[in-house]
């Protein structure tokens, strides 16, 4: 697995990318780069999900608040780091098997309770 700072390299180079233009080979306000050309249904980001936000807009966000975007970055690999100082107590093992679950359901469009 990558460590913390190639997620955090690639996060800085994203919002770079997301700031070009869509006529500088970045993407356009769906998020697509020209060369890639429409995408099917099911490959659409949800408008909602990032509240209206703009590519620009998301690399400005990502710029002004550089140690959120890293911590967005990094994030996932924590739950990965949690392996490390298993305590006998916590069963770490089931609560990732729980929110992988959680998150294949939430993907999938199921509800995510019972």
């Amino acid at each position: 697995m990558p460590g913390p700072f190639t997620h955090i390299y690639i996060q800085r180079r994203i919002a770079d990318f997301l700031a070009q233009g869509v006529d500088a080979g970045g993407v356009s306000d769906s998020f697509v780069r020209k060369a890639d050309g429409e995408l099917l249904g099911p490959q659409a980001i949800d408008p909602t999900m990032l509240d209206g936000l703009t590519p620009s807009e998301c690399a400005q966000r990502m710029h002004a608040w550089p140690k959120f975007a890293a911590l967005g970055a990094v994030g996932p690999d924590l739950f990965s780091f949690l392996h490390a100082y298993a305590q006998p107590t916590v069963p770490i093992d089931a609560l990732a098997l729980a929110l992988t679950t959680l998150y294949l359901l939430s993907d999938a469009g199921q509800p995510s309770s019972p």
